[in-house]
């Protein structure tokens, strides 16, 4: 886990990521390591590591989203779904806490532009922010309605996608 971090090298936080992806897809889901892997413990790891540096252009961020939204497709198999507030899976509740900075990076500018043949696209939307929308995604598809409604309705999540998808810059 502690290769993820941002003072690593791209291509260890990537072969770091890859590794715990292949644990999660190809492991059995209630094995222990699986379990260890959903604790309080190690996803709070990953969520400080992941948030380290949230910029567009961080790779420990891309990969630590990538991670994340593993987690979050298989919490199904994992846990028992339940609307109950005091019974959120760590890597939901550690999302919630992380929820601003995470709406920050859609609605930040990078600063950057990029030629295309039509002309130049300021602020290109980036790997980066598509996988923010990718960990939105996957937390629209679990079974957890009132957490779902409450961070993209509620604390406007939802309109935020939107609109940095609508935008031409």
């Amino acid at each position: 886990m502690a290769l993820l971090g941002p003072e690593h090298k791209e291509s260890v936080q990537e072969n770091a990521a890859e590794a715990l992806l292949m644990i999660l897809t190809i492991s059995d889901t209630k094995s222990s390591l699986v379990l260890k892997i959903h604790s309080e413990e190690i996803v709070s790891e990953l969520f400080r590591h992941t948030m380290a540096d949230a910029s567009v252009t961080s790779s420990s961020l891309r990969n630590g989203l990538t991670i994340i939204s593993e987690l979050i497709a298989h919490l199904s198999d994992v846990f028992a779904a339940s609307d109950d507030e005091q019974q959120l899976p760590p890597v939901l509740a550690s999302l919630e806490t992380h929820l601003p900075a995470l709406k920050g990076l859609l609605e930040s500018r990078s600063g950057q532009s990029m030629p295309t043949s039509f002309g130049k696209v300021d602020s290109p939307f980036g790997p980066t922010r598509l996988k923010v929308l990718e960990l939105f995604a996957s937390v629209v598809k679990t079974k957890y309605e009132a957490f779902v409604y409450r961070i993209m309705i509620d604390q406007g999540v939802f309109v935020t996608c939107m609109v940095r998808c609508l935008k031409s810059n």
